[in-house]
């Protein structure tokens, strides 16, 4: 018998979980303190980041001090009287319904009633004043030097109660409730955060001051090689400029993840013709770090030196991508 009983136990906390009936409630016991201020605290969710999270809050009803929400138009009254008891998965649909009736995301998008800015530089959490509201929460999208954080928005009552039903059980297939009913006047918000690569681009520039015409097109060869912080290889390529006049030429070589060092080196740099000048000092050996969204440069000179060798080359490996930040080799070609 008892054997049974902890089977039913078992098997009515994995439909409480499936049906997310252990939910957040937004009422309490009592009335709210009026004269007490409330704060949002937010804890850093990015290991290691060190910038301003910011966001964007933006009233969908206003609440009396009993805890009952009274509609400012986003969200009628039906709905907000589902969030009495509501599931997570009830909670994020009229999260998007007040995504969607404040516009946001499109050029007639609602403005914020309160935008607070959390600067994790020198904290791992802060803390802010806001004025109690049940709010749209709509954290900013935020950057490193590498990286993009892109995060959820979702529904807060502040103040909030941490009123939750127990999904715990006894032996006897009975909810055992252990609930708090009392106003929590600081709301920590949980946010959370997806994280994608930041990507840059590379410009190789060359400057051919004086062509020989008799000598035919002159190529110039160029080995680049870029690699993480972790000095892990992840762009390995040749890469080929022909000139047929005197002039300045460049080629791009884009999305290449932001962070990464590469190495340039003119490998070939054209029969009776010299390199007589790098403006960019050691970018073979120390190499260039690549800035997300934007473009390094490094730039070559060659000027002819009165040899008469007839001869180019053009030579390009070719890379396919394999991952968010390694190429894999597909072979070259040459003329």
């Amino acid at each position: 018998m008892v054997k049974r009983k902890s089977i039913i136990a078992a098997v009515l906390v994995a439909v409480l979980a499936v049906s997310g009936f252990g939910v957040y409630r937004t009422q309490a016991a009592g009335k709210i303190d009026e004269n007490k201020q409330c704060t949002v605290t937010v804890k850093n969710p990015i290991s290691g980041y060190a910038g301003v999270i910011e966001v964007n809050f933006y009233k969908v009803a206003d609440m009396d001090s009993t805890g009952q929400f009274k509609t400012t138009g986003v969200l009628t009254d039906e709905q907000l009287k589902s969030l009495n008891n509501a599931t997570a998965e009830t909670q994020n649909e009229l999260a998007k319904d007040a995504y969607e009736a404040l516009n946001l995301g499109k050029e007639n998008a609602a403005s914020p009633t309160k935008v607070l800015s959390f600067d994790m530089s020198n904290s791992s959490q802060v803390t802010n004043n806001i004025d109690r509201a049940m709010y749209l929460c709509v954290p900013q999208t935020a950057f490193d030097t590498t990286t993009q954080y892109n995060f959820e928005y979702y529904l807060v009552s502040v103040p909030s109660s941490n009123y939750i039903q127990s999904t715990k059980v006894d032996e006897s297939g009975n909810i055992v409730s252990d609930s708090d009913d009392s106003w929590n006047y600081n709301v920590e918000l949980l946010l959370k955060s997806k994280a994608s690569q930041r990507f840059g681009k590379l410009e190789i520039a060359k400057t051919l001051k004086t062509f020989n015409q008799s000598l035919g097109t002159a190529s110039f060869v160029f080995e680049v090689e870029g690699v993480d912080e972790s000095g892990k290889t992840i762009l390995s390529n040749v890469y080929t400029m022909n000139f047929d006049s005197a002039k300045t030429d460049s080629i791009v070589i884009d999305n290449i993840p932001a962070g990464t060092v590469c190495h340039v080196t003119e490998v070939y740099s054209g029969a009776s013709y010299t390199e007589v000048a790098v403006p960019v000092e050691n970018a073979s050996e120390e190499g260039v770090t690549i800035i997300a969204d934007d473009t390094v440069s490094v730039e070559f000179v060659n000027d002819y030196d009165n040899r008469l060798e007839v001869g180019g080359v053009s030579v390009e490996n070719h890379f396919e991508k394999s991952g968010e930040t390694e190429f894999k080799w597909k072979g070259s070609n040459a003329n």
